[in-house]
């Protein structure tokens, strides 16, 4: 082809000539393209298979081994993957457990309180002993604190 572009033929014979080429180098540049694909869905099926072939399948050492290192690594990689997806799952189901266990403890506690609530309303005299106890708890936190106090300044006190 190149000696008739040379040789400069007729201006439709190399047009035509240059589409040829074009098209060449089309379809050889798609039948790459489609090797190479052939060939990552070849290495995906032989790894998606796995173990299937670890015992004397094509490729397979007499240790159980693959012949390849790089699939060797690429197995072992894919069994870490799938043991921590495992691991996930099951961490995952436990805390479902766990939140629906929780729910349950938050509806007992507020139908506790609300029935609480409706007994303190039915019965004045129990919410004036509870007032009771806050009023008296609070005098006692009070007591405390200023015997804190005092201890702290004497022992400044005794100190400088």
């Amino acid at each position: 082809m190149g000696r008739l572009l040379a040789h400069g033929t007729r201006t439709s014979s190399s047009a035509l000539l240059q589409r040829y080429r074009e098209i060449f180098n089309y379809y050889t540049s798609e039948s790459h393209k489609t090797q190479v694909a052939l060939q990552r869905k070849r290495e995906s099926a032989e790894l998606l298979k796995g173990g299937a072939g670890r015992g004397g399948g094509p490729g397979a050492k007499k240790g159980g081994e693959w012949g390849n290192p790089q699939m060797d690594q690429l197995l072992r990689e894919r069994n870490a993957i799938h043991s921590s997806l495992r691991s996930v799952g099951s961490i995952l189901s436990q805390a479902m457990e766990t939140k629906d266990g929780l729910r349950t403890q938050r509806q007992g506690l507020s139908g506790a309180n609300t029935g609480l609530a409706g007994l303190a309303s039915n019965l004045p005299s129990i919410s004036r002993v509870v007032d009771a106890i806050q009023r008296k708890k609070t005098r006692d936190n009070a007591i405390i604190g200023l015997i804190i106090a005092g201890c702290l300044c004497f022992t400044i006190w005794y100190l400088v």
